[in-house]
């Protein structure tokens, strides 16, 4: 099989710490511009009633239609004029969660300042919601219900959990 694609890993001479992030830097740049090109594209793809143009384009061009939306969603909502480029795809993604482009800016341009990455964004957006974090150290009372093999879960209203982070506790279960 031939491929454009370059082989890291095959390298005989590893990679210094610097070249390995400089590197990576470099392709998410890459798979930046791909990400907003593709959302460009899908803001073109017209609706029609009954068919799924845009699903067929997202078969057409080998993504899954949800990335596709992702990157036709974002793209809407940063006008290309409007996209900072100190900051990347992620980031822009994430700074929509105060669902107002100019406060989304707003935070971009706070970020570019204060040299924050993508984790301090969201923190920063979650900060401006008023959405409360779990942090160690914080009681959270939990109630569920199992039926039919489903778990019903309530007691996180207001608490914003966040995405890759363990959080552990003890269940103590009732009849």
């Amino acid at each position: 099989m031939t491929t454009d694609t370059p082989v890291i890993a095959e390298r005989v001479d590893p990679l210094e710490w610097s070249e390995i992030v400089e590197t990576g830097r470099s392709a998410v740049s890459h798979m930046d511009v791909g990400r907003w090109i593709i959302g460009d594209l899908g803001t073109m793809v017209k609706a029609r009633y009954g068919e799924d143009e845009f699903g067929q384009f997202a078969d057409e061009i080998n993504i899954h239609r949800r990335s596709a939306m992702e990157y036709r969603t974002v793209s809407r909502y940063y006008p290309p004029e409007t996209r900072d480029a100190r900051h990347n795809y992620t980031a822009h993604r994430e700074a929509m969660r105060l669902n107002d482009l100019e406060a989304s800016l707003a935070l971009l341009q706070e970020a570019a300042v204060n040299l924050w990455g993508v984790r301090q964004i969201v923190e920063r957006a979650k900060e401006l919601k008023g959405e409360s974090p779990i942090s160690p150290g914080v009681t959270v009372t939990l109630t569920f219900h199992v039926e039919n093999g489903r778990v019903w879960v309530s007691g996180l209203e207001g608490v914003q959990v966040s995405e890759g982070v363990a959080y552990t506790g003890v269940l103590k279960v009732r009849e």
